[in-house]
């Protein structure tokens, strides 16, 4: 993190039985900022830049030896600790992930950036999609061993660095993995989505489409497309935009397919829709064989048809065309199966949240400090936050005269709650959970319709946009003059299957009601459930049906996709 010419390295631990939704929210405090990694700078220490990293590099594992020694120690032996119950228990602390982007998993697995961190492959097979045996830990200290045995002394900085490139070492003679029990980074070292997946498509993937269809065109493509309330539209393109968020990554990702379709040859959408796919399936909250072999049939499609990009010159750098797929992080993919198959799902492993972490305990604290000694005042900044929150939490609930002990509930709320403390706060103190910075509650909109066992949900504001509007000024106002037979339809429950011809149009008398006014909605929100996970509802979603007008011709209307089963197909409107 820089800071104006300073640099702060925080280093963050949680636990990995608390629920992945709960970890990845940054208002749940399930993290905790535990030590700041000095950073070895260049201009400080003026150098080679090949010294200046081994020296870097070791100076991070010695900070991070010292920092996990008692865990170290309770991972051997155990140490008691207290459950929220209060109960003792003997835990072992074992290391069982860590997030971070490339660089600094080639630093923690202390190996060359010629080779992957996490398997045995190296440059010339990063591009191949073939799975490689892991790299374990076991293969590297054997490795570092061996150059202790051929009398090399790790501080003859420039011999030792010499035999470590050699044995595709990053030159760091301890690790701080070393002694930790059952520790190996094969295996620690979990795939990170942020950097891995929406960076690396940002990087190339996005690049190739950008030389093959042109930047004006790709950009026109993106200008022109249908503005969707809560996603991103890039009304100036994205082909000048120089840095993007991970949502925008993500936006980009969800259209890419499309706007490039009849612009490039049918391989180049194939390879490119592949790829996608794998990204997507990689970040599916559940797995199960079936699904983690459909993630590996997409990157396998990708590879058979990747060439496409090297033959029409897509992947070109500033000295031209390459003609190889040598990208580093393109040599994590193969590598998702089996992360996933021991580690779960990946995408709780994302670095969005210690990029967020980064602001709020070390940019925020650092703006408090003179700027001068200002690691202890930030650290002193964090304590104090805490003492602060937990005062009032406990304040809060001696004001009331709830219980210190926070019992779940047996009542589960219908909505998964992503903030513990507000959970806690609304069932014994019903309001106060607002004052502790709890993010904003989804709305539940399955509350107020009478059906419960519903699997959609429909909400509209209680006014309408046009109040009792006669059908012939619908039909006339939104150009749809086949709507009184089609409502005709709809109450008559005609099967879809006999609606495929054009309705036609018949007498408000011979409709099957009476009234003659409807009050109409431009927008509505329709909220679901998550598919995969029963008891999470996810946030509304607002669909439009905007009639024409002069900066709309043809209106302003959002497709809605929908899976109806065979009862359900038969009275479909």
């Amino acid at each position: 993190m820089g800071t104006g010419g300073l640099h702060l390295h925080p280093m963050f631990i949680t636990i990995a039985n608390i629920d992945c939704d709960i970890r990845m929210k940054t208002s749940s405090h399930a993290w905790e900022c535990v030590a700041y990694i000095p950073i070895v700078d260049a201009d400080t220490f003026p150098m080679h830049s090949d010294f200046t990293s081994i020296l870097h590099d070791r100076v991070w594992h010695a900070c991070v030896d010292k920092v996990v020694a008692s865990l170290k120690v309770a991972a051997q032996y155990g140490r008691m600790m207290a459950d929220p119950r209060g109960d003792l228990r003997l835990a072992h602390t074992l290391l069982v992930g860590w997030i971070a982007d490339l660089p600094e998993q080639l630093m923690i697995s202390a190996v060359s950036g010629a080779c992957s961190p996490s398997s045995m492959a190296t440059t010339k097979g990063f591009g191949d999609g073939k799975v490689y045996p892991p790299r374990t830990g076991q293969y590297t200290l054997s490795k570092i061993r061996a150059l202790f045995t051929n009398g090399i002394d790790p501080w003859d900085i420039p011999r030792w660095l010499n035999a470590s490139k050699a044995a595709g070492l990053s030159g760091v003679h301890q690790p701080f993995w070393r002694d930790w029990p059952f520790a190996d980074p094969s295996r620690f070292l979990t795939p990170e989505i942020l950097h891995t997946v929406h960076k690396f498509f940002f990087d190339h993937p996005l690049n190739w489409c950008k030389v093959r269809v042109g930047q004006p065109e790709l950009d026109a493509r993106f200008i022109s497309m249908h503005r969707r309330v809560g996603f991103r539209h890039f009304s100036t393109g994205i082909c000048r935009v120089k840095q993007l968020t991970g949502r925008e990554h993500r936006d980009i990702q969800r259209t890419i397919v499309p706007a490039i379709y009849g612009a490039v040859e049918p391989d180049f959408v194939s390879a490119m829709s592949a790829l996608i796919d794998f990204f997507y399936q990689a970040q599916a909250p559940v797995f199960t064989d079936g699904s983690i072999d459909d993630m590996v049939r997409s990157l396998e499609l990708f590879h058979s048809k990747k060439q496409i990009f090297l033959t029409s010159g897509s992947r070109a750098g500033k000295r031209g065309g390459m003609e190889h797929f040598n990208i580093p992080k393109l040599g994590l993919f193969p590598g998702f199966a089996f992360a996933i198959k021991e580690m779960g799902a990946i995408f709780q492993y994302s670095a969005d949240v210690s990029e967020k972490l980064l602001g709020t305990n070390a940019k925020v604290p650092f703006r408090s400090t003179n700027h001068r000694d200002f690691e202890e005042q930030c650290v002193r900044h964090l304590d104090r936050r805490d003492k602060i929150r937990f005062f009032h939490l406990y304040t809060t609930l001696k004001f009331n005269g709830a219980s210190l002990q926070n019992i779940i509930s047996v009542a589960k709320p219908t909505v998964t709650t992503l903030h513990p403390a507000s959970e806690w706060l609304s069932h014994v103190v019903p309001g106060e959970d607002r004052r502790l910075g709890a993010p904003r509650s989804i709305r539940n909109f399955f509350c107020e319709q009478d059906n419960i066992d519903a699997q959609i949900a429909h909400h509209v504001t209680k006014r309408p946009d046009l109040p009792s509007t006669t059908i012939a000024a619908i039909a006339v106002q939104y150009q749809l003059h086949d709507i009184p037979a089609a409502i005709g339809d709809y109450l008559r429950g005609v099967p879809f299957d006999n609606r495929l011809s054009p309705r036609c149009l018949e007498d408000n008398d011979h409709l099957p009601f009476r009234f003659v006014d409807l009050h109409v909605w431009h927008k509505f929100k329709i909220q679901h459930i998550a598919s995969l996970q029963p008891n999470l509802i996810l946030p509304a979603q607002t669909v439009k049906a905007v009639p024409p007008s002069i900066s709309h011709p043809w209106g302003d209307c959002d497709a809605v996709r929908c899976e109806l089963s065979e009862e359900q197909t038969k009275r479909a409107c």
